[in-house]
């Protein structure tokens, strides 16, 4: 996991737009419960593909999930058969229970550095969480 950077101070940036153009996106944003800045920030966080608080619950996780059921398969077919008897627990059941719960750590890392990413208020915070996420996935490919 990647430690916090220190807090950097606030700042404002303005953009340029017409009176028709801010009216609607106060409107905008008002109808869905939002400032206009989070509006912006939400908008920001997709154009640089840092995930947001919405994308917790679906990006990637598909993938992830499907190796879950994958590791959940096999650690059902391990607890039937020494059920049954028919074998005890040696070392290759060993190995394969391992590495199963070494699967469902770094699962959970996964999950909470992206909820780390999703949640952070501080944009370039997010963007280095979601850097270090997508570049171990690659890696775990």
């Amino acid at each position: 996991m990647t430690k916090r950077p220190k807090k950097r101070p606030s700042v404002t940036t303005s953009i340029r737009m017409s009176k028709a153009e801010h009216d609607h996106l106060k409107a905008f944003a008002s109808r869905n419960g939002v400032t206009v800045s989070a509006l912006f920030k939400t908008s920001l966080r997709i154009a640089l593909g840092v995930p947001t608080r919405e994308e917790e619950n679906i990006r990637k996780f598909s993938d992830i999930q499907r190796q879950l059921f994958g590791a959940a398969h096999n650690l059902n077919q391990i607890t039937r058969a020494a059920n049954a008897g028919r074998f005890k627990l040696g070392g290759h059941a060993e190995a394969v229970i391992n590495d199963l719960a070494e699967e469902v750590r770094r699962t959970h890392d996964l999950f909470v550095d992206f909820r780390r990413a999703a949640h952070s208020r501080d944009l370039l915070d997010a963007l280095a969480i979601s850097t270090e996420l997508d570049e171990r996935a690659e890696a775990n490919g």
